[in-house]
């Protein structure tokens, strides 16, 4: 895999899960992500830089009642209630001088969008879940691409997130390249049994 067919590499292989189809079943689709995480990419040199981020955001039903939302807006087809987004992002950048970075092409993101009900809430009583309102993510977590495994054991094992999906129907899926050129909206369609 290369910088720029990162994003593709993602979509491929959410497309043979039948995301497009309406079935987003996080923990279905986790190793899928995990695995496009751990894939090395090929073309990066001495100068460049490989970021992983996984984020849980708040996006409260009313826009104007918080502020500036870290999760930013969600799609049109689910706003107006209390939701949760949860994102997982791979960018590349390239080191300018010790403190500078510029961002290059390549990379790309999913977003899991899913009601903000009881079964989320009780994340909140998570040690690590962080209270600093709507302009900040509830959970972060960020490593370089020369450790994606530390990420991977954090997602799956203490941030909770996988097995609260487990309980819950997302109700959309965001995913597409950075530089926009092909981007995804799935609205959900399989209830939860």
């Amino acid at each position: 895999m290369t910088r720029d067919s990162s994003a593709s590499a993602l979509l491929d292989a959410l497309d043979r899960l039948g995301v497009r189809a309406g079935r987003i079943d996080l923990p279905e689709l986790w190793p899928t992500v995990a695995a496009w995480w751990s894939t090395p990419v090929t073309d990066l040199d001495s100068s460049h830089e490989e970021y992983l981020a996984f984020l849980l955001s708040l996006a409260p039903a009313d826009d104007d009642e918080g502020g500036t939302v870290f999760a930013g807006r969600p799609p049109a087809v689910i706003a107006g209630r209390e939701l949760v987004c949860l994102e997982f992002h791979r960018s590349f950048s390239v080191r300018v001088d010790d403190v500078r970075r510029i961002g290059i092409s390549g990379g790309a993101s999913v977003s899991f969008w899913y009601g903000y009900d009881a079964v989320w809430q009780r994340l909140r009583e998570r040690s690590d879940w962080i209270e600093m309102g709507a302009g900040t993510p509830q959970l972060d977590a960020f490593s370089d691409g020369r450790d994606p495994d530390k990420l991977i054991r954090y997602v799956e094992e203490k941030s909770g997130v996988l097995e609260t999906a487990a309980g819950e129907q997302a109700l959309a899926l965001v995913a597409g390249d950075h530089e926009g050129a092909e981007q995804w909206l799935v609205v959900g369609d399989r209830p939860r049994p």
